[in-house]
């Protein structure tokens, strides 16, 4: 019999739906039934391709004494924390405060007002290694709600109140300065993995804004340690066990120092973080196995995680036939059925396959250092590697898929369409800045209701009103989209949005961002996240859009947001640069001189031939224009007034710092002469 999740579009909620548990979706009806009823509210909070999520599915929610004791005594709700990451926020928060620690799945208890009093993350089904059974903690719960309801209210609000109170904290103005940098850059380095690259002992996550900080650092300074900090940790992690060897695309995480045992499932923003920095690296060293990995990257999402109405997929399982990484694992008779004799063995000293294999008797594949690099080898035999490949990705296929998550999440997608249109000019392919259009057309066209962004969509159906951090990702996108095409709508439709989130996230009492919108649902606690985690929070990414609109538009609003608030958390960054390396990058640009190129051109084709020879990558430097000669908005820019474009010139060019401007430019050359003196072109 199913529950009322039978109803949500949510998959990892549909999974959950014909549990023998009374799972209600978050929603006031299960608040009213627990208010009515006098019980407290079990919260469990998950995503669809969590490994320890299914565990405990499996263990708990699918036993029906286990259910019968949930059902008797709380009211049970299920969260997608992908839908509702304002809600995971705030109760993942309340529980690192409980117990010290958080992760999924996030197993809550409140009162009928929302308030959390106790919480964990996995629960066992029966008492385990010092961890209390799930039934006992369930049944100690309930009788204490019942015998101390006052004491336990009391203290839920005192939780609440902490809550309150942690938001408020921000740190004071800071003196802006390229110190602060400095400073950062050496906790970084003491952080440093020099012999596997990364930036911690297992588990090891990419840590991928880091890296772009690195990066980003090299291209202004010449710090060649941050290079090739960079440099060191994108290496391994492409011949790791972390990339798919065989298919493309990131896992989520290592679980070991050596980028070799990964956690199995891949995510949709891991790969569209990690894309742009495996060109940002190419673009700097012309290091063929960075350029590889970006391809091989976009191909695995093209191929297995694209909508064919446009839009990209969230993720993908790491569990198959039950158990974590069976789709990925091969053992050696497997591959000596699959492959000729003659290859073999050099497919297998390749990717360091052994009888014994390197993950519970099978083998994931990875490059081990003694293997020689493809461009080392002869031509041929890299030939046979590559044939090899494609032969056991045929052979993997016919196995069991992971599950795969197919919500269409507006920030995710923002991600993507960046990745996408960033790769189409550095690697000079239109193919991938048409799949960035098509995606980008399909968030305006499905997520865009009622004059109000919108999070998720799926099976035909949008759902729950955007959070900051949507807002943010999908201008972010359409700014890089703008930049690869020179298109005046993306440009236009990215400042009617960053209007859009200015009024609706902006906080000007606390001169901060808000998570959740002035429109939002009324929970415990407006929530604001200012730190970087797997992605960067909104706040972040919302100020490093104002950047670089400050720049193309000189909008006072833009510039005084951005400044003032990278100000007031310029100590963070400073001393905790692991916890903000987005912010990290906006402090980086703030203290920098920023360059742009406005450009003007008569039609698309041209426009695409210029900007594949301007193939550079300077964090400092903003390109915007326009594509043809029809009127647009943009137009009206105080940064496009003067900067007339004729039908005598094919192209014209204005190369501008700190508001001083070229005289115009009106060929190629004369761009690649001033870049020669102003940008490593």
């Amino acid at each position: 019999m199913s529950n009322k999740l039978i109803f949500e579009s949510s998959p990892y909620l549909q999974q959950h739906a014909n549990n023998p548990v009374h799972w209600f979706p978050w929603s006031d009806e299960a608040f009213n039934k627990a208010i009515k009823e006098k019980k407290p509210v079990f919260l469990s909070i998950g995503y669809s391709s969590c490994h320890w999520c299914h565990v405990m599915e499996k263990e708990s929610f699918e036993n029906q004494e286990i259910a019968e004791i949930m059902n008797t005594h709380f009211i049970n709700i299920k969260v997608d924390r992908e839908e509702r990451p304002d809600i995971d926020s705030i109760y993942m928060q309340a529980v690192q405060a409980i117990s010290g620690q958080g992760g999924w799945p996030l197993s809550v208890f409140l009162t009928p007002s929302k308030k959390p009093f106790y919480g964990g993350t996995y629960f066992p089904p029966e008492d385990r290694s010092g961890i209390p059974s799930f039934p006992r903690v369930l049944l100690t719960v309930s009788k204490t709600f019942k015998e101390k309801q006052s004491e336990l209210e009391n203290h839920a609000e005192t939780i609440t109140t902490q809550l309150e109170k942690s938001l408020l904290t921000l740190a004071k103005d800071s003196v802006i300065s390229t110190e602060l940098i400095t400073r950062a850059t050496k906790i970084i380095e003491e952080n440093f993995d020099s012999e596997y690259g990364g930036f911690s002992k297992a588990p090891k996550f990419p840590q991928v804004m880091i890296i772009e900080f690195l990066l980003q650092l090299y291209a202004i300074s010449k710090n060649k340690k941050a290079l090739s900090m960079a440099t060191i940790t994108l290496e391994k992690m492409a011949k790791g066990g972390i990339f798919d060897q065989i298919g493309g695309g990131f896992h989520r995480y290592s679980t070991d120092d050596k980028w070799l045992i990964p956690h199995f499932e891949k995510m949709l923003y891991d790969n569209a973080l990690l894309i742009p920095v495996y060109l940002h690296a190419f673009q700097i060293t012309k290091n063929s196995l960075f350029e590889n990995t970006a391809i091989n990257t976009i191909e695995y999402i093209i191929e297995e995680m694209t909508d064919s109405n446009g839009g990209f997929y969230s993720a993908e399982d790491a569990d198959s036939e039950g158990e974590e990484g069976t789709y990925y694992l091969w053992d050696i008779d497997e591959i000596k059925e699959i492959l000729d004799t003659n290859i073999t063995d050099l497919f297998e000293d390749y990717f360091g396959i052994t009888k014994t294999g390197n993950f519970e008797g099978k083998n994931i594949l990875h490059i081990p250092e003694n293997t020689k690099e493809s461009k080392q080898i002869s031509h041929k035999k890299n030939t046979a590697i590559n044939l090899a490949k494609i032969l056991l990705q045929k052979k993997r296929k016919t196995r069991p898929r992971p599950f795969k998550d197919k919500k269409i999440i507006c920030s995710w997608n923002g991600m993507m369409i960046k990745a996408m249109a960033e790769a189409g000019k550095v690697l000079k392919n239109q193919k991938y800045i048409q799949y960035a259009e098509k995606t980008a057309t399909f968030i305006l066209n499905n997520l865009y209701e009622n004059n109000r962004l919108h999070r998720t969509h799926i099976n035909g159906k949008t759902k729950l009103k955007a959070y900051l951090e949507d807002y943010a990702y999908l201008i972010d996108g359409l700014l890089a989209l703008h930049s690869s095409t020179l298109e005046p709508k993306w440009l236009e439709i990215s400042l009617n949005l960053t209007n859009e989130m200015i009024d609706l996230y902006w906080n000007k009492n606390q001169e901060i961002f808000y998570d959740t919108g002035k429109d939002h649902e009324e929970l415990i606690v407006r929530p604001r996240d200012i730190f970087d985690t797997a992605i960067p929070c909104g706040n972040s990414k919302a100020i490093e859009i104002l950047q670089i609109l400050s720049n193309i538009t000189e909008k006072p609003e833009y510039k005084e947001i951005s400044t003032h608030t990278i100000e007031s958390m310029g100590s963070w960054i400073g001393e905790h640069p692991l916890g903000f390396s987005q912010w990290l990058i906006n402090l980086l640009k703030l203290i920098n001189t920023n360059k742009q190129l406005t450009l003007l051109t008569q039609n698309p084709k041209t426009t695409n031939q210029i900007l594949t020879e301007l193939n550079v990558f300077d964090p400092l430097l903003t390109i915007f224009g326009k594509n043809s000669l029809k009127p647009s908005s943009i137009d009206n820019l105080e940064t496009m007034h003067g900067k007339n474009h004729t039908k005598e010139n094919e192209i014209t060019a204005f190369f501008c710092v700190n508001k001083t401007c070229s005289e115009p430019l009106t060929s190629i050359e004369s761009i690649k002469h001033i870049f020669k003196n102003n940008i490593n072109l």
